[in-house]
Protein backbone atom coordinates (compact mmCIF):
# COMPACT_ATOMS: atom_id res chain seq x y z
CA UNK A 1 0.00 0.00 0.00
CA UNK A 2 2.50 2.05 -1.24
CA UNK A 3 0.10 5.15 -1.87
CA UNK A 4 -1.10 5.34 1.90
CA UNK A 5 1.99 6.87 3.08
CA UNK A 6 2.32 8.97 0.39
CA UNK A 7 6.16 9.05 -0.68
CA UNK A 8 5.26 9.36 -4.37
CA UNK A 9 3.52 12.97 -3.31
CA UNK A 10 6.22 13.43 -0.97
CA UNK A 11 9.04 13.52 -3.52
CA UNK A 12 6.81 15.66 -5.96
CA UNK A 13 5.98 18.49 -3.17
CA UNK A 14 9.98 18.40 -2.10
CA UNK A 15 11.05 18.16 -5.66
CA UNK A 16 8.77 19.08 -8.04
CA UNK A 17 6.28 21.49 -6.78
CA UNK A 18 7.21 25.37 -6.56
CA UNK A 19 9.52 24.45 -9.60
CA UNK A 20 7.58 23.38 -12.52
CA UNK A 21 6.62 25.79 -15.55
CA UNK A 22 3.37 25.95 -14.53
CA UNK A 23 2.72 25.85 -10.91
CA UNK A 24 -0.99 25.16 -9.79
CA UNK A 25 -2.13 27.98 -7.30
CA UNK A 26 -5.85 27.12 -6.88
CA UNK A 27 -8.08 23.91 -7.33
CA UNK A 28 -8.29 20.47 -7.32
CA UNK A 29 -6.63 17.48 -9.52
CA UNK A 30 -5.46 14.15 -8.79
CA UNK A 31 -2.09 13.18 -8.24
CA UNK A 32 -0.76 9.69 -7.49
CA UNK A 33 -4.26 8.39 -7.05
CA UNK A 34 -4.46 11.32 -4.50
CA UNK A 35 -7.11 13.85 -4.12
CA UNK A 36 -5.08 16.99 -4.24
CA UNK A 37 -6.19 20.60 -3.59
CA UNK A 38 -3.92 23.40 -3.81
CA UNK A 39 -3.99 27.57 -3.16
CA UNK A 40 -1.24 30.53 -2.87
CA UNK A 41 -1.08 33.73 -1.58
CA UNK A 42 1.96 36.42 -0.68
CA UNK A 43 3.51 37.20 2.71
CA UNK A 44 5.65 39.46 4.20
CA UNK A 45 9.50 37.39 4.27
CA UNK A 46 9.38 39.05 8.23
CA UNK A 47 6.81 36.79 9.08
CA UNK A 48 9.11 33.15 7.63
CA UNK A 49 9.19 31.92 10.92
CA UNK A 50 5.91 32.61 11.80
CA UNK A 51 4.92 31.14 8.72
CA UNK A 52 6.83 27.78 8.89
CA UNK A 53 6.51 26.97 12.46
CA UNK A 54 3.10 24.81 11.32
CA UNK A 55 1.71 23.10 8.57
CA UNK A 56 -1.85 24.43 8.42
CA UNK A 57 -2.73 27.44 5.76
CA UNK A 58 -2.24 30.70 6.22
CA UNK A 59 -4.97 31.64 3.90
CA UNK A 60 -7.56 30.02 2.33
CA UNK A 61 -10.45 30.27 -0.44
CA UNK A 62 -13.02 31.95 1.88
CA UNK A 63 -10.14 35.01 3.14
CA UNK A 64 -8.44 37.98 1.59
CA UNK A 65 -11.79 39.73 0.22
CA UNK A 66 -12.30 43.15 1.39
CA UNK A 67 -14.57 43.49 4.61
CA UNK A 68 -14.67 45.35 8.27
CA UNK A 69 -13.07 43.65 11.34
CA UNK A 70 -14.50 44.13 14.90
CA UNK A 71 -12.20 44.14 17.44
CA UNK A 72 -12.27 45.43 20.73
CA UNK A 73 -10.78 49.12 19.82
CA UNK A 74 -14.23 49.21 16.95
CA UNK A 75 -14.57 47.96 13.52
CA UNK A 76 -12.13 48.24 10.64
CA UNK A 77 -11.45 48.24 7.17
CA UNK A 78 -9.80 46.61 5.48
CA UNK A 79 -8.68 45.91 2.09
CA UNK A 80 -7.80 42.14 2.40
CA UNK A 81 -9.69 41.36 5.40
CA UNK A 82 -7.52 38.54 7.03
CA UNK A 83 -7.25 36.98 10.63
CA UNK A 84 -3.17 37.28 9.46
CA UNK A 85 -2.14 41.14 8.39
CA UNK A 86 1.24 39.70 6.79
CA UNK A 87 -0.89 38.07 3.93
CA UNK A 88 -1.71 39.91 0.67
CA UNK A 89 -3.96 37.71 -1.88
CA UNK A 90 -3.09 36.78 -4.82
CA UNK A 91 -6.58 35.48 -5.75
CA UNK A 92 -9.88 35.47 -5.06
CA UNK A 93 -12.16 32.85 -4.61
CA UNK A 94 -15.41 34.27 -6.25
CA UNK A 95 -18.17 32.49 -4.50
CA UNK A 96 -22.17 33.46 -5.31
CA UNK A 97 -23.76 30.72 -3.35
CA UNK A 98 -25.70 29.09 -6.52
CA UNK A 99 -27.21 32.27 -7.97
CA UNK A 100 -24.03 32.44 -10.28
CA UNK A 101 -21.56 29.83 -11.05
CA UNK A 102 -18.19 30.59 -8.73
CA UNK A 103 -14.77 30.84 -9.96
CA UNK A 104 -11.12 32.21 -9.71
CA UNK A 105 -10.40 36.06 -9.90
CA UNK A 106 -6.45 37.05 -10.38
CA UNK A 107 -5.00 39.96 -8.10
CA UNK A 108 -5.92 43.51 -9.99
CA UNK A 109 -2.28 44.87 -9.28
CA UNK A 110 -1.17 41.15 -10.65
CA UNK A 111 -2.36 41.63 -13.96
CA UNK A 112 -1.71 45.44 -14.33
CA UNK A 113 2.15 44.97 -13.62
CA UNK A 114 2.33 42.14 -16.26
CA UNK A 115 0.16 44.58 -18.31
CA UNK A 116 -2.36 41.25 -19.04
CA UNK A 117 -5.38 40.97 -21.10
CA UNK A 118 -7.64 37.94 -20.46
CA UNK A 119 -8.63 35.81 -23.81
CA UNK A 120 -12.49 34.32 -23.14
CA UNK A 121 -11.96 32.11 -25.75
CA UNK A 122 -9.62 29.91 -24.15
CA UNK A 123 -9.77 31.09 -20.39
CA UNK A 124 -6.08 32.15 -20.66
CA UNK A 125 -4.02 35.05 -19.26
CA UNK A 126 -1.89 36.93 -21.70
CA UNK A 127 1.01 39.27 -20.72
CA UNK A 128 1.73 41.94 -24.02
CA UNK A 129 4.91 42.13 -24.26
CA UNK A 130 7.07 45.51 -25.45
CA UNK A 131 7.69 43.40 -29.28
CA UNK A 132 4.38 43.59 -29.89
CA UNK A 133 3.92 39.79 -28.94
CA UNK A 134 1.77 38.09 -26.20
CA UNK A 135 3.08 35.47 -23.47
CA UNK A 136 0.74 33.18 -21.68
CA UNK A 137 0.73 34.37 -17.97
CA UNK A 138 -2.11 32.51 -16.63
CA UNK A 139 -3.94 29.21 -17.54
CA UNK A 140 -7.22 29.07 -15.84
CA UNK A 141 -9.56 25.27 -16.47
CA UNK A 142 -13.11 24.81 -15.11
CA UNK A 143 -13.30 28.56 -13.43
CA UNK A 144 -11.92 27.24 -10.11
CA UNK A 145 -8.33 25.73 -11.47
CA UNK A 146 -5.40 28.20 -11.90
CA UNK A 147 -2.06 27.76 -12.88
CA UNK A 148 0.41 30.30 -13.11
CA UNK A 149 4.20 30.80 -14.97
CA UNK A 150 7.03 30.44 -12.55
CA UNK A 151 8.61 33.36 -14.30
CA UNK A 152 6.12 35.75 -13.45
CA UNK A 153 5.25 34.45 -10.17
CA UNK A 154 9.00 34.97 -9.44
CA UNK A 155 9.26 38.61 -10.99
CA UNK A 156 6.07 39.48 -9.13
CA UNK A 157 7.60 38.50 -6.17
CA UNK A 158 10.67 40.28 -6.32
CA UNK A 159 9.16 43.18 -7.47
CA UNK A 160 7.21 43.34 -4.36
CA UNK A 161 9.65 42.01 -2.05
CA UNK A 162 7.32 39.70 -0.70
CA UNK A 163 7.36 35.31 -0.39
CA UNK A 164 5.52 33.42 -2.22
CA UNK A 165 3.09 30.12 0.23
CA UNK A 166 2.61 27.83 -1.91
CA UNK A 167 0.03 25.27 -0.38
CA UNK A 168 -0.97 21.61 -0.46
CA UNK A 169 -3.67 19.37 1.45
CA UNK A 170 -3.18 16.28 -0.39
CA UNK A 171 -5.43 12.83 0.62
CA UNK A 172 -5.27 9.24 -0.68
CA UNK A 173 -8.29 7.12 0.63
CA UNK A 174 -8.36 3.11 0.76
CA UNK A 175 -11.03 0.90 1.44
CA UNK A 176 -10.81 -1.25 4.61
CA UNK A 177 -9.24 -0.72 8.29
CA UNK A 178 -5.82 -0.16 8.76
CA UNK A 179 -5.67 -3.67 9.89
CA UNK A 180 -7.37 -5.23 7.22
CA UNK A 181 -4.70 -3.46 4.49
CA UNK A 182 -1.65 -4.51 7.20
CA UNK A 183 -1.09 -0.90 8.01
CA UNK A 184 -0.23 1.40 10.56
CA UNK A 185 -1.29 5.29 12.06
CA UNK A 186 0.80 8.09 10.91
CA UNK A 187 1.39 11.02 12.87
CA UNK A 188 4.99 13.07 11.66
CA UNK A 189 5.45 16.47 10.67
CA UNK A 190 8.18 17.77 8.52
CA UNK A 191 10.15 20.70 8.69
CA UNK A 192 12.14 21.08 5.75
CA UNK A 193 14.05 24.25 5.16
CA UNK A 194 11.28 26.41 2.80
CA UNK A 195 9.09 23.53 3.59
CA UNK A 196 6.39 22.21 6.44
CA UNK A 197 4.02 19.62 6.06
CA UNK A 198 1.93 17.08 7.94
CA UNK A 199 1.37 13.53 7.25
CA UNK A 200 -1.41 11.68 9.12
CA UNK A 201 -2.88 8.36 8.35
CA UNK A 202 -6.05 6.39 10.34
CA UNK A 203 -9.16 4.92 10.06
CA UNK A 204 -12.75 6.75 8.93
CA UNK A 205 -14.90 6.87 12.21
CA UNK A 206 -17.73 7.18 9.45
CA UNK A 207 -20.28 4.50 9.31
CA UNK A 208 -18.55 3.84 5.95
CA UNK A 209 -15.14 1.88 6.61
CA UNK A 210 -11.85 3.30 5.18
CA UNK A 211 -8.66 4.14 6.16
CA UNK A 212 -6.70 7.27 4.45
CA UNK A 213 -4.09 9.77 5.10
CA UNK A 214 -3.49 13.38 4.59
CA UNK A 215 -0.57 15.40 3.52
CA UNK A 216 -1.10 18.93 4.61
CA UNK A 217 1.58 21.94 4.57
CA UNK A 218 2.81 24.73 2.64
CA UNK A 219 6.24 25.53 0.59
CA UNK A 220 7.47 28.92 0.67
CA UNK A 221 9.33 30.76 -2.64
CA UNK A 222 11.69 33.47 -1.42
CA UNK A 223 11.51 36.57 -3.58
CA UNK A 224 14.88 37.26 -5.90
CA UNK A 225 16.41 41.09 -5.23
CA UNK A 226 14.53 43.85 -6.91
CA UNK A 227 17.13 43.87 -9.65
CA UNK A 228 16.17 40.87 -11.20
CA UNK A 229 12.27 41.64 -11.39
CA UNK A 230 12.74 42.87 -14.94
CA UNK A 231 10.08 45.40 -14.68
CA UNK A 232 10.90 49.00 -15.76
CA UNK A 233 13.49 50.33 -14.16
CA UNK A 234 14.78 47.15 -13.92
CA UNK A 235 14.88 46.07 -17.10
CA UNK A 236 16.97 42.97 -18.64
CA UNK A 237 20.00 44.21 -20.23
CA UNK A 238 19.17 44.64 -23.78
CA UNK A 239 21.54 42.13 -26.51
CA UNK A 240 22.40 43.28 -29.82
CA UNK A 241 22.43 41.11 -32.64
CA UNK A 242 25.19 41.31 -35.32
CA UNK A 243 24.18 41.53 -39.38
CA UNK A 244 26.06 41.26 -42.14
CA UNK A 245 27.38 44.35 -43.60
CA UNK A 246 29.76 43.13 -45.98
CA UNK A 247 32.37 40.80 -47.52
CA UNK A 248 36.33 41.17 -47.07
CA UNK A 249 38.87 40.99 -49.85
CA UNK A 250 38.55 36.56 -49.80
CA UNK A 251 34.47 37.33 -49.89
CA UNK A 252 33.61 35.94 -46.22
CA UNK A 253 31.21 37.62 -44.80
CA UNK A 254 31.84 40.48 -42.15
CA UNK A 255 29.19 41.39 -39.86
CA UNK A 256 29.23 44.16 -36.76
CA UNK A 257 27.00 44.58 -33.54
CA UNK A 258 24.11 46.88 -34.41
CA UNK A 259 24.29 48.81 -30.85
CA UNK A 260 24.02 52.61 -32.04
CA UNK A 261 26.45 53.66 -29.44
CA UNK A 262 29.06 51.32 -30.66
CA UNK A 263 28.80 52.89 -34.44
CA UNK A 264 30.18 55.91 -35.91
CA UNK A 265 28.24 58.70 -37.05
CA UNK A 266 28.69 62.34 -38.36
CA UNK A 267 29.75 63.94 -35.31
CA UNK A 268 32.68 61.98 -34.77
CA UNK A 269 31.84 59.03 -32.76
CA UNK A 270 33.58 55.96 -33.06
CA UNK A 271 35.16 56.36 -36.00
CA UNK A 272 37.18 52.99 -36.60
CA UNK A 273 33.36 51.70 -36.49
CA UNK A 274 31.09 51.30 -39.59
CA UNK A 275 28.64 53.93 -39.90
CA UNK A 276 24.69 53.99 -38.21
CA UNK A 277 23.73 54.29 -41.72
CA UNK A 278 25.20 51.26 -43.03
CA UNK A 279 22.15 49.54 -45.01
CA UNK A 280 22.07 45.75 -44.06
CA UNK A 281 20.07 44.03 -46.94
CA UNK A 282 17.09 41.02 -46.03
CA UNK A 283 15.27 38.96 -47.99
CA UNK A 284 12.14 40.20 -48.84
CA UNK A 285 10.24 37.23 -46.85
CA UNK A 286 11.11 38.94 -43.28
CA UNK A 287 7.58 40.64 -43.58
CA UNK A 288 5.53 37.94 -44.56
CA UNK A 289 5.10 37.23 -40.41
CA UNK A 290 3.76 40.98 -40.21
CA UNK A 291 1.78 40.65 -43.53
CA UNK A 292 -0.40 37.82 -42.19
CA UNK A 293 -1.00 39.81 -39.04
CA UNK A 294 -2.52 42.62 -40.79
CA UNK A 295 -4.50 43.41 -36.96
CA UNK A 296 -1.45 44.38 -35.57
CA UNK A 297 1.55 45.22 -37.92
CA UNK A 298 0.72 47.95 -40.55
CA UNK A 299 3.45 48.19 -43.81
CA UNK A 300 3.89 51.38 -45.66
CA UNK A 301 6.20 52.78 -48.13
CA UNK A 302 9.04 53.02 -45.94
CA UNK A 303 7.99 51.97 -42.98
CA UNK A 304 6.88 48.99 -40.65
CA UNK A 305 4.54 49.75 -37.61
CA UNK A 306 3.70 47.52 -34.78
CA UNK A 307 0.60 48.99 -33.17
CA UNK A 308 1.87 51.88 -30.90
CA UNK A 309 4.56 49.96 -29.18
CA UNK A 310 7.26 50.04 -31.81
CA UNK A 311 8.15 51.11 -35.89
CA UNK A 312 11.35 51.14 -37.90
CA UNK A 313 12.09 52.78 -41.34
CA UNK A 314 12.49 50.44 -44.33
CA UNK A 315 13.83 50.46 -47.53
CA UNK A 316 11.00 48.30 -49.07
CA UNK A 317 11.35 49.90 -52.38
CA UNK A 318 13.40 46.78 -53.91
CA UNK A 319 11.70 43.45 -55.77
CA UNK A 320 13.66 40.99 -54.07
CA UNK A 321 15.46 42.50 -50.79
CA UNK A 322 14.38 44.66 -47.70
CA UNK A 323 17.38 47.46 -46.34
CA UNK A 324 17.76 48.75 -43.21
CA UNK A 325 20.03 51.20 -41.41
CA UNK A 326 22.28 49.28 -38.87
CA UNK A 327 21.76 51.72 -36.50
CA UNK A 328 18.20 51.70 -36.75
CA UNK A 329 17.78 48.04 -36.34
CA UNK A 330 19.38 47.94 -32.98
CA UNK A 331 17.38 51.43 -31.86
CA UNK A 332 14.10 50.67 -33.24
CA UNK A 333 13.66 46.94 -33.47
CA UNK A 334 13.31 44.90 -30.27
CA UNK A 335 15.15 42.14 -28.99
CA UNK A 336 13.34 39.05 -30.08
CA UNK A 337 12.38 40.70 -33.24
CA UNK A 338 15.76 41.53 -34.13
CA UNK A 339 16.61 37.65 -34.31
CA UNK A 340 13.91 37.31 -36.52
CA UNK A 341 15.13 39.77 -38.92
CA UNK A 342 18.92 37.81 -38.10
CA UNK A 343 17.27 34.90 -40.10
CA UNK A 344 16.88 36.71 -43.18
CA UNK A 345 19.56 38.86 -43.10
CA UNK A 346 22.23 38.25 -46.54
CA UNK A 347 24.94 39.39 -48.32
CA UNK A 348 24.32 40.78 -51.67
CA UNK A 349 25.72 43.45 -53.85
CA UNK A 350 22.43 45.45 -53.53
CA UNK A 351 22.51 49.39 -53.17
CA UNK A 352 19.80 51.62 -51.11
CA UNK A 353 16.82 52.24 -53.14
CA UNK A 354 17.01 56.08 -55.36
CA UNK A 355 13.73 56.31 -53.44
CA UNK A 356 15.65 56.40 -49.83
CA UNK A 357 18.73 58.22 -50.83
CA UNK A 358 16.43 60.89 -51.86
CA UNK A 359 14.69 61.16 -48.43
CA UNK A 360 17.39 60.08 -46.46
CA UNK A 361 20.66 61.83 -47.81
CA UNK A 362 19.01 64.57 -49.42
CA UNK A 363 15.50 65.05 -47.38
CA UNK A 364 13.43 64.85 -50.66
CA UNK A 365 9.59 63.72 -51.08
CA UNK A 366 10.54 61.32 -53.44
CA UNK A 367 8.13 58.52 -54.99
CA UNK A 368 8.09 54.79 -54.71
CA UNK A 369 9.58 53.01 -57.44
CA UNK A 370 8.37 49.43 -57.36
CA UNK A 371 4.56 48.60 -58.52
CA UNK A 372 2.96 47.43 -55.74
CA UNK A 373 3.56 50.74 -53.65
CA UNK A 374 2.88 52.45 -56.39
CA UNK A 375 0.02 50.89 -56.75
CA UNK A 376 -1.46 51.74 -53.30
CA UNK A 377 -0.27 55.36 -53.24
CA UNK A 378 -2.03 55.52 -56.57
CA UNK A 379 -5.08 53.71 -55.23
CA UNK A 380 -5.44 56.37 -52.25
CA UNK A 381 -4.51 59.26 -54.48
CA UNK A 382 -7.31 58.47 -57.40
CA UNK A 383 -9.53 58.20 -53.76
CA UNK A 384 -9.03 61.54 -52.32
CA UNK A 385 -9.08 63.44 -56.23
CA UNK A 386 -12.37 61.53 -56.94
CA UNK A 387 -13.97 62.45 -53.43
CA UNK A 388 -12.51 66.09 -53.84
CA UNK A 389 -14.13 66.69 -57.89
CA UNK A 390 -17.60 64.07 -57.29
CA UNK A 391 -18.42 64.24 -53.24
CA UNK A 392 -18.26 60.20 -53.48
CA UNK A 393 -15.30 57.90 -53.47
CA UNK A 394 -14.60 55.51 -56.56
CA UNK A 395 -13.97 53.04 -54.39
CA UNK A 396 -16.06 51.72 -51.11
CA UNK A 397 -13.96 52.28 -47.69
CA UNK A 398 -13.18 49.03 -46.25
CA UNK A 399 -14.20 47.43 -42.94
CA UNK A 400 -12.02 47.03 -40.08
CA UNK A 401 -12.11 43.09 -41.24
CA UNK A 402 -11.14 43.73 -45.28
CA UNK A 403 -8.85 46.09 -45.06
CA UNK A 404 -5.89 43.53 -44.90
CA UNK A 405 -6.89 42.66 -48.40
CA UNK A 406 -4.89 46.49 -49.51
CA UNK A 407 -1.89 45.45 -47.20
CA UNK A 408 -1.95 41.93 -49.14
CA UNK A 409 -0.94 43.79 -52.57
CA UNK A 410 2.47 42.72 -52.77
CA UNK A 411 5.50 41.27 -54.78
CA UNK A 412 5.15 37.80 -54.25
CA UNK A 413 8.10 36.64 -52.11
CA UNK A 414 8.24 33.27 -53.71
CA UNK A 415 6.90 31.10 -56.38
CA UNK A 416 4.06 29.51 -55.20
CA UNK A 417 0.67 28.81 -56.51
CA UNK A 418 -1.00 30.28 -53.00
CA UNK A 419 0.75 33.02 -53.04
CA UNK A 420 -0.56 34.36 -55.99
CA UNK A 421 -4.26 33.47 -55.93
CA UNK A 422 -3.97 35.56 -53.23
CA UNK A 423 -2.67 38.07 -54.65
CA UNK A 424 -5.22 37.70 -57.14
CA UNK A 425 -8.10 37.42 -54.72
CA UNK A 426 -7.02 41.32 -52.98
CA UNK A 427 -6.78 42.57 -56.37
CA UNK A 428 -10.53 41.54 -56.81
CA UNK A 429 -12.16 42.99 -53.76
CA UNK A 430 -10.15 46.19 -53.80
CA UNK A 431 -10.77 47.22 -57.62
CA UNK A 432 -13.99 45.26 -58.49
CA UNK A 433 -16.02 44.16 -55.74
CA UNK A 434 -14.93 47.62 -53.62
CA UNK A 435 -16.23 49.68 -57.01
CA UNK A 436 -19.12 51.83 -55.79
CA UNK A 437 -21.61 50.92 -58.21
CA UNK A 438 -24.40 52.01 -56.65
CA UNK A 439 -23.16 55.62 -56.56
CA UNK A 440 -21.82 55.33 -60.23
CA UNK A 441 -25.54 54.35 -60.94
CA UNK A 442 -27.76 56.78 -59.19
CA UNK A 443 -25.25 59.98 -59.91
CA UNK A 444 -24.32 60.69 -63.72
CA UNK A 445 -21.16 62.49 -63.91
CA UNK A 446 -19.62 64.69 -66.69
CA UNK A 447 -16.63 62.78 -69.02
CA UNK A 448 -13.81 62.18 -66.63
CA UNK A 449 -11.20 64.89 -66.52
CA UNK A 450 -8.21 62.62 -67.67
CA UNK A 451 -6.32 64.91 -64.83
CA UNK A 452 -7.47 63.20 -61.45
Amino acid sequence: MHDYYQSDNIEYITNKYGKEQWVQVSGNRVINNAKASFWCCLFSVDHIEEVLSVPTWDSNYNDGLPGLIKSAEGAFYHRFASTRDYIEPLLFYREFFGVRKNYIEINEEFRLLNNMYYNSNDHKYYAVLDSGNCEEVIRIEDDEKAFINLKYLNRYAAAKQMGIILFFDITYEIPGSLTDNNLSNINNIINNELLIYEITGMESKSHRSYSFSRLLGKKVLLPHPVLECGYPPFEKERHYIDYIIGCDDNGNELTYISDPDKLANYFGANPEAPQYLTPVFFKREVLDKYIKRPELYEITDGRLTCGSLWSIEIDNDHKLYVAVYLGDLGRDLPEDEQLHWKSYNVLCDEKPSKTAIMRDFYNFPADPKIIDLKFKRDYYLLQKKWFNKYKWTIFKEFSPQDKYNLDNIRIPSTNSQEEFDMLVLSLVKCIIDSLNEEMCKRQPFPALDRRI
